[in-house]
């Protein structure tokens, strides 16, 4: 009762004056008891020289759940948005932010993502950058086409590069005409310097072994070569692209070949195992 009770004191106290010709919502209740929202509009009009009242009532019940349902679902949409890491951004057609989350606007450098409402990529990025992504959004708006899961590498005019992974998507109205685009991005500069390092380290590797007098080769548990080093190519007298493919037994003397199953038994439990092995030549010299 206690909503009911605030809003006829809110009519009696705004007077004939204030409420006529107006809308206002107030609470109803029934006749158990039971409050609903009501909208009251308030007419009045002069009939023999009295003044007369009307009140129009509508029951407004399904209307304010639908209006709760959707604030709900919008506040929903706002935690996901600025609780997710990655960035999320939408432009216009002219790539002005429309909104951003809040990752977005700490890749941008900014405090708080209106400082972003009306801006652009140039604003924030390198020109180079950001005449790369309006090609890009320019092209998702005139096909229509979106860019999954591409990576861009980010530059700025002021810190360093960061690599993240992208996709974009045409922004469109309830039609299906397009406004502009949005798109979601994820960090993985981390990533990136990890795959650098290991590629680099790759190639460390593979210099060492093309390189190295010694012969260097791995092969299978049935003991066909699947890989082996100039070296080896050099002492055996077989090219390379011959070599690979072919079982131990072709170019080690019979007298090896009893050994090779402790060998692989060796290898499999302990990971490890060393010792000499005999290899025939072109000569067929040991």
């Amino acid at each position: 009762l206690e909503a009911h009770q605030k809003g006829l004191e809110l009519v009696n106290a705004g007077g004939e004056s204030r409420m006529a010709g107006k809308m206002m919502e107030l609470s109803g209740i029934t006749r158990e008891g039971r409050q609903f929202p009501i909208e009251v509009s308030l007419a009045h009009w002069v009939s023999a020289q009295r003044k007369f009242y009307t009140a129009t009532i509508r029951d407004i019940t399904a209307r304010k759940q639908t209006e709760e349902a959707l604030e709900r679902e919008h506040y929903l949409m706002r935690i996901l948005i600025d609780s997710i890491p990655d960035t999320i951004y939408f432009k216009d057609a002219q790539g002005r932010f429309l909104r951003i989350n809040r990752a977005q606007a700490k890749r941008l450098g900014i405090a708080h993502p209106d400082e972003a409402l009306g801006k652009t990529d140039f604003e924030f990025f390198s020109p180079e950058h950001a005449l790369a992504a309006a090609k890009d959004e320019n092209e998702i708006m005139q096909t229509g086409q979106s860019l999954v899961n591409y990576e861009e590498l980010l530059t700025y005019p002021d810190r360093p590069p960061e690599w993240v992974s992208v996709t974009k998507m045409p922004l469109r109205d309830p039609n299906g005409a397009i406004l502009g685009t949005f798109g979601i991005s994820r960090d993985i500069t981390n990533q990136k310097r990890v795959e650098n390092s290991l590629r680099e380290s790759e190639e460390r590797y593979r210099k060492l072994v093309e390189e190295s007098h010694e012969i260097i080769f791995s092969h299978d548990l049935e003991l066909n070569i699947l890989s082996m080093n100039p070296a080896m190519e050099k002492l055996v007298g077989i090219p390379l692209d011959r070599i690979k493919g072919m079982n131990l037994y072709a170019i080690t003397p019979i007298n090896e070949h009893k050994n090779f199953g402790a060998y692989i038994n060796a290898v499999c439990k302990q990971g490890i195992t060393s010792g000499h092995k005999s290899i025939l030549t072109r000569e067929n010299d040991e």
